[in-house]
């Protein structure tokens, strides 16, 4: 019995940890490497042309947040590799949320 209530904190521990780790993610590094360079524009290429990404993968790549990957995502990742000033739309709605919500 206090083996089973281990593994189940330890499955809930990591659960935990995973999400928090998804929530994370970078708006604009597909890759998932830190940082926004041309192969995150290429993979969301691929992604748009492909028809779409998985649930994970849309934190990173939709980053006007319409909920759809579009050339306009792509436009935002260009300029970003270009000028680093660049703010995201889905980065902005974060910020106004945050603070609202204090």
């Amino acid at each position: 019995m206090m083996k089973l209530k281990r593994t189940i904190a330890a499955l809930v521990a990591l659960a935990i940890i995973a999400a928090c780790a998804a929530s994370l993610a970078l708006t604009g590094d597909v890759d998932g490497d830190g940082a926004i360079g041309v192969k995150d524009a290429v993979l969301l290429c691929r992604a748009i042309a492909d028809g779409g990404a998985g649930a994970n993968d849309m934190l990173s790549m939709d980053v006007d947040a319409d909920g759809r990957l579009t050339v306009a995502d792509l436009a935002y990742i260009c300029r970003a590799i270009m000028d680093n000033s660049v703010v995201f739309p889905r980065d902005a709605q974060n910020a106004a949320y945050s603070k609202d919500v204090k």
